[in-house]
């Protein structure tokens, strides 16, 4: 699905050209030393002798399905050694340390942002017919962004690693004499094809990201042709109506553990610096978010409606509430080109690498939200936050008050039958009467209005700690200029 019409500007400023699939080095020419305990030290390239050696000590590898951790040789075949029994040479960390950092520059991180770390975490052997289905490497650890994959050198056929995205498919090279690694973000699919003759060896690392320490605002950057596509963005009208947010859907998937500014991966990190930069000249509020997507389908599989919402929404401005106040409707959001966010159920089930996570390291679509600051107060009513409206009232700021009923009432109105069951229901709980105020204020409905103020009014005067009622009435009446309504 392309960008929606009033979004489409922006989507065309962001043209960053990110970072590639996969990045791949070959290692200095040196010798790439790796000792295993009990078996002693290998040298690159690996002989038929030295692999049988290794599967003598290996373990059938697992992997991932949900929270589920599983063995099925349908679904991966390999064996591997955990790197709490392998150690590599100084000489081949620091060829290693060196290959990292030409890596980090390929797949898009800049080395002034911080540095990719990689830690050891296994080595796996591949035997002939051996393979692993498609699959996405689990995160393992806080600050994991990306996995390295180093290839020791054996005579083989077949056995390549093959990264998918969407439709492409790319086979990462590899080499019968030399040691070659390969960095890919940790959500890119996968897969490793059966080795027809010989074996497969490789080990692999998790690459965490040490950001330095500038924060935000170090992070931005500034482009003018963004900046004014996002300005005429929310002065555009769709409906009638004006958006409230604009949803930029990121391309790379993250988990409610590891979304923020430091885990941005590729074209992503590039888009939000700047979209960062254009929000700061613009007077938005900022937040990253992960996106639930649902879809509603006939019983031929038609699709009939999608709903977007947005949770876990990291603040990155300190805007003082949450944006997810509704679904995202189609004009605030904006999807990118080769950008999917189908919903995660639409999906194959995706295999993970090593072991089942947690729920809260499942990989989900994710969006940078902006939003004016001048509609703060509107979305926070909207957002029900507590107070919000109780707090006008009692300082007297009435003329604020105005704006902000008249700035959210298209939004704030729901069916009139529906509103007048929930002002009933208020009734019955008015210990609870600002958060239901805010979620079910009266319709303006001809002959039933002072009935429906009457009740609000009602609903007030039995609060334990009831706003200020005059100027609550003064501030409805005023907005929507009710010159019908009865005295209340």
């Amino acid at each position: 699905m392309p960008a929606t019409r009033p979004s489409l500007a922006i989507a065309q400023s962001l043209l960053a050209p990110g970072g590639a699939i996969c990045a791949t080095t070959a290692l200095a020419e040196a010798d790439f030393v790796i000792s295993v305990d009990g078996l002693g030290s290998f040298v690159a390239p690996l002989r038929h002798a030295d692999c049988e050696a290794l599967m003598q000590v290996a373990q059938a590898s697992p992997y991932g399905l949900g929270t589920r951790t599983l063995f099925d040789p349908d679904v991966r075949s390999s064996v591997e050694i955990p790197g709490s029994f392998l150690a590599l040479s100084d000489e081949s960390w620091e060829q290693l340390r060196h290959a990292v950092q030409r890596l980090q520059g390929e797949l898009g991180l800049p080395l002034e942002s911080g540095r990719l770390v990689a830690s050891l975490d296994k080595l796996i052997v591949y035997p002939r017919g051996a393979f692993f289905r498609p699959h996405q490497d689990s995160e393992r650890s806080s600050g994991m962004l990306a996995s390295l994959v180093v290839e020791l050198p054996t005579p083989r056929r077949g056995g390549d690693l093959v990264l998918l995205d969407g439709p492409r498919r790319f086979t990462a090279p590899s080499d019968a004499r030399e040691v070659v690694a390969h960095a890919f973000y940790a959500d890119t699919p996968h897969e490793v094809i059966p080795v027809e003759s010989g074996f497969r060896v490789s080990l692999t690392f998790q690459l965490t990201f040490e950001p330095r320490d500038d924060g935000p605002r170090g992070f931005e950057v500034r482009d003018s042709s963004t900046t004014e596509a996002l300005t005429r963005f929310f002065l555009t009208e769709v409906d009638r109506k004006r958006p409230r947010r604009f949803v930029y859907a990121l391309k790379h998937e993250y988990t409610q553990a590891g979304i923020g500014l430091d885990a941005l991966k590729g074209t992503d990190r590039d888009h939000v610096a700047l979209l960062l930069g254009s929000a700061r000249e613009a007077n938005c509020d900022a937040w990253l978010c992960l996106l639930e997507v649902r879809e509603i389908t006939d019983e031929d599989d038609d699709l009939l409606d999608r709903e977007v919402s947005l949770d876990h929404c990291v603040d990155l401005t300190d805007a003082g509430y949450e944006p997810a106040f509704r679904d995202v409707r189609e004009p605030e959001l904006c999807i990118s080109e080769g950008t999917d966010i189908a919903p995660f159920y639409a999906h194959y089930e995706p295999y993970q690498g090593n072991y089942g996570n947690e729920w809260d390291r499942r990989y989900r679509r994710a969006a940078l939200v902006l939003s004016p600051r001048r509609l703060a107060l509107g979305n926070s009513l909207l957002a029900s936050e507590p107070g919000v409206l109780a707090s006008l009232t009692k300082v007297g700021r009435t003329e604020e008050l105005k704006a902000v009923l008249v700035d959210i009432g298209p939004e704030w109105f729901p069916d009139p039958a529906e509103s007048r069951a929930l002002l009933r229901e208020a009734k019955r709980l008015p210990e609870h009467c600002a958060p239901i105020l805010l979620r079910a204020p009266i319709a303006i409905t001809d002959g039933e209005i002072a009935r429906d103020l009457a009740d609000l009014v009602d609903v007030l005067g039995r609060a334990d700690d009831p706003p200020s009622i005059p100027t609550t009435m003064d501030a409805l009446f005023s907005a929507f200029a009710c010159t019908d309504v009865e005295e209340v």
